[in-house]
């Protein structure tokens, strides 16, 4: 049985960081408590385009046609989900 007390007082010493809510997602990796396995895990993130991806590049086509790519090789305009890496369950979503 774990002492919940010296648990709590293991974690405030220790440098954890803070647990993620679950509307506080980002584009870089969360450390949380999947609700599935239980576990405190750092999420696994997959980046994929969205519509503001193919706008960004539709719009830099028009302006400057050797750019038109750019957005789909940088982040600020991609979904990035969450993932636990224990059980791999999509744990949320961010949206730049």
């Amino acid at each position: 049985m774990v002492n919940r007390r010296l648990l709590k007082e293991f974690e405030s010493e220790h440098c954890f960081p803070e647990e993620v809510t679950w509307d506080s997602f980002g584009p870089d990796p969360q450390t949380l408590t999947c609700p599935v396995c239980k576990n405190r895990v750092i999420t696994i993130t997959h980046s994929s385009c969205s519509w503001k991806t193919h706008l960004a590049s539709t719009l830099m086509c028009f302006l400057c046609c050797p750019f038109c790519l750019v957005p789909y090789f940088v982040n600020v305009f991609k979904t990035v989900q969450h993932f636990c890496p224990a059980c791999g369950l999509m744990l949320g979503e961010y949206r730049a």
